[in-house]
């Protein structure tokens, strides 16, 4: 029973945690947008 809890354990930290990426790896990209945008740069050239 204890290997049961800490591997449902050990799972959901994972699924957090690759979850915390995520969202990281989306605020860095909106950060370099946002500063291409200040620079000047237009839309066709962020895509």
């Amino acid at each position: 029973a204890l290997f049961m809890v800490s591997s449902a354990y050990f799972l959901s930290l994972c699924y957090l945690l690759s979850g915390q990426f995520d969202i990281l790896y989306c605020s860095l990209k909106n950060i370099v947008a946002t500063t291409y945008i200040y620079m000047g740069a237009s839309k066709s050239e962020l895509m």
